[in-house]
């Protein structure tokens, strides 16, 4: 047996005490003895040696083996501490990042439901006044109603605003259309509102804004509120206009349309209601709110008289200027009963196209989807 197989039978003996040792099997570790030196019998003569010499020379080669072994297997444990170690590292690292994790998505939450309890409770303490009125009335109300409107909405539902004219010392809740007078013409589910079109039954308003004179006697003037907002209204020009397609070449102007219409069709509109006033009194565009207040007239049997008024902060005063009527759009039936012949004849059909969806596409860009009315839209 050469020295190497020796090492490898003494790191085999080792490990297996060690082992013994680590399980209780063993609790003393027993002197390796060192190896014996062979001696061949077949041999004519065997070389005698002295034995102290030979003595001291085992116990140096134990000694040098002891320490072999022991470097190997400190060089072993250290790479077992050390994977050892790497293990628990990493366990205590991925639990500690689970726990980060999980402590941080229940900090998320509470953060969020904060948000919202304290978003809640704003919503709550700043809508609180409505709680006396759903309590006496037995129904939810809208959150952000005026105080002022509560009762109103209270009694009847279907209130969708209030109207004041000082002109004819008038006030009164505005009701969804089909529900009571006066009323406020619905807007499409789909689309959004831009305008106010109200049916008034009196034929008081015609007498403070069929002209010029008039107007320039008048307040010039209407407040309006949609319960949840109050605005004043500034009137820009009145029209007469006819409500049986017979009198107009089988065509009644759209201008009950309070849905939002696409910029060309809103530029159409705004040009359109301007050819037919009989005077103005300020100029208004396609991007402004408007009122429209419709009302009974004697000046012709199935004609209604058109107020129309625009949003505005300012508490100017206007001054109207009669427009030529030789320029003025009426509708055919006018124009036959003068024996003249109608300028416009050929500009009636038009009827807007409203939007009822803008979105952004995959390249940024604005989309807008639009619909077009007809004539079945407003029977």
């Amino acid at each position: 047996m050469d020295e190497k197989d020796e090492i490898g039978k003494l790191l085999e003996e080792y490990q297996m005490q060690k082992t013994r040792r680590e399980n209780g099997e063993d609790k003393t570790l027993p002197e390796l003895e060192p190896p014996k030196r062979s001696i061949d019998f077949s041999a004519d003569k065997v070389e005698e040696q002295e034995p102290a010499q030979s003595n001291e020379k085992a116990e140096k080669n134990s000694e040098k083996q002891q320490k072999e072994t022991d470097k190997i297997m400190s060089k072993k444990k250290r790479e077992e501490n050390k994977n050892t170690f790497l293990i628990i590292f990493n366990t205590v690292k991925t639990k500690l990042m689970t726990k980060n994790t999980a402590i941080f998505l229940v900090a998320l939450v509470l953060i969020i439901l904060a948000a919202f309890g304290i978003k809640y409770a704003v919503n709550r303490n700043e809508n609180a006044y409505l709680t006396p009125y759903e309590n006496e009335y037995n129904i939810d109300f809208p959150d952000g109603m005026l105080k002022e409107y509560c009762d109103y909405y209270g009694e009847n539902q279907n209130t969708a605003g209030y109207i004041k004219i000082k002109d004819i010392d008038f006030e009164s809740p505005v009701y969804i259309e089909a529900t009571g007078e006066p009323s406020v013409k619905r807007c499409m589910s789909e689309c959004t509102l831009q305008n106010y079109i109200i049916s008034l039954d009196t034929k008081e308003l015609e007498k403070h804004y069929n002209s010029a004179s008039a107007y320039n006697d008048s307040q010039g003037y209407i407040e309006y509120s949609n319960l949840f907002e109050n605005y004043r209204f500034s009137v820009v020009g009145a029209f007469y206009t006819n409500t049986d397609p017979d009198d107009d070449n089988g065509y009644v102007f759209p201008y009950k349309t309070p849905e939002t219409m696409t910029e060309k069709s809103a530029s159409t509109f705004v040009t359109d209601l301007q050819t037919r006033f009989l005077y103005y009194t300020q100029n208004f565009s396609r991007k402004d709110k408007l009122l429209i207040i419709t009302c009974p007239t004697d000046l012709r049997e199935g004609f209604e008289f058109v107020l129309v008024c625009k949003m505005t902060d300012s508490n100017k005063e206007w001054e109207a200027k009669e427009v030529d009527e030789s320029r003025i759009h009426y509708p055919q039936i006018v124009y036959d009963d003068k024996g003249i012949e109608n300028p416009y004849r050929l500009a009636n059909g038009w009827y807007p196209e409203v939007v009822v969806n803008i979105y952004t596409d995959d390249n940024g860009e604005s989309v807008t989807e639009a619909r077009q009315l007809t004539e079945l839209d407003y029977m």
